[in-house]
């Protein structure tokens, strides 16, 4: 494997920091959009559908901006398109060889990663690019908020940045541990990697530099960005509690624990919701900037490897082990 840690092109520097300038200005004045899910209705919020198991032993679940289709991967390589109404696969895609370990959306581009080292993009079911860089399984994806970047971790101890307006490869860098999750700030201009070593580590994105290190009770699980862009909620394998790091204290302020293992942590997008997922149910917190205060306005025995907020944040999906989608949402 070569590695390039030589920091990113101008033109994508120029990117990150039109891109940090922009979303900094505005994410802390950011008001909830209108129709959001207020915590009464999240609190009603319970089991209304269930899908058939689409593909077993799913490990990936993303769903659009609007709420209506979601990415599936399965351990036979495939990827599918899921209609969120209709409960059916209307689209797949060949993403092997190796199982799908992630899935994303890009726009209406989708994006997965595999066990054999590779990253896949498609658009409109049309493989447009392929990336080949890790030596070994690729773990996670992530992109930048101005989704002209995105980011592969992989179990060969390096993510690496693709410049998807060329879709080339951007930079690879090596780090210490072998990586397991990925996630970018916000506003762009940091990007948090969590390794097998038990430490979330966090980089400058323009140039590669190890900016914090954030330590962990084990191999890590779970990562997501507040989109206030001021906390950092992380998870350990096997773990059944969350911290939530304040990042301009570099120490956690919060920790939620669910009393099972955890698979997924998932912000919604005005920071006021965090739903944390496992095998044994899904949990939501929120938390108050009038009070300061902490809740728990939803609790349910859903099981689930992974969730996603739906449209507007008024209803929550959840994935099982089986394949299965079930949505909560007020009845």
């Amino acid at each position: 494997m070569q590695v390039d840690s030589s920091g990113l092109s101008d033109d994508l520097v120029a990117k990150v920091e039109a891109t940090q300038e922009k979303l900094s200005k505005t994410r802390r004045k950011r008001t909830p959009p209108e129709g959001w899910v207020t915590a009464d209705a999240l609190s009603s919020f319970v089991p209304v559908d269930k899908s058939n198991a689409l593909y077993a032993g799913a490990r990936s679940f993303a769903l659009n901006t609007r709420g209506d289709f979601a990415l599936l991967g399965g351990k036979d390589g495939k990827l599918g398109i899921s209609s969120v109404s209709e409960k059916t696969i209307s689209q797949e895609m060949e993403a092997g060889p190796g199982s799908v370990t992630d899935a994303l959306w890009i726009g209406d581009r989708a994006a997965a990663a595999t066990t054999a080292g590779n990253v896949k993009i498609w658009e409109n079911g049309t493989e447009v690019a392929t990336f080949s860089g890790h030596a070994g399984e690729v773990t996670a994806l992530a992109i930048h908020p101005s989704s002209d970047i995105l980011a592969s971790v992989g179990l060969d101890k390096s993510y690496i940045f693709y410049d998807l307006t060329i879709n080339r490869v951007a930079t690879q860098v090596l780090t210490d541990a072998a990586l397991t999750t990925a996630a970018f700030h916000p506003d762009g201009h940091l990007f948090a990697a969590g390794g097998v070593d038990g430490q979330i580590k966090v980089y400058d994105v323009k140039t590669g530099t190890n900016a914090a290190n954030f330590d962990s009770t084990g191999p890590i699980a779970a990562v997501s960005f507040s989109e206030n862009g001021t906390w950092l909620a992380t998870a350990a394998k096997g773990s059944t509690g969350v911290s939530i790091w304040d990042l301009r204290k570099a120490a956690v302020v919060h920790t939620i624990d669910i009393a099972s293992p955890i698979s997924a942590v998932r912000w919604d997008y005005t920071a006021q919701f965090l739903a944390v997922a496992g095998p044994s149910g899904l949990v939501v917190q929120q938390y108050s900037k009038s009070t300061k205060e902490w809740s728990e306005p939803l609790k349910h025995a859903v099981p689930a490897v992974a969730v996603e907020w739906g449209f507007n944040a008024r209803s929550l999906l959840c994935l099982d082990t089986d394949g299965s989608i079930t949505t909560l949402k007020t009845e």
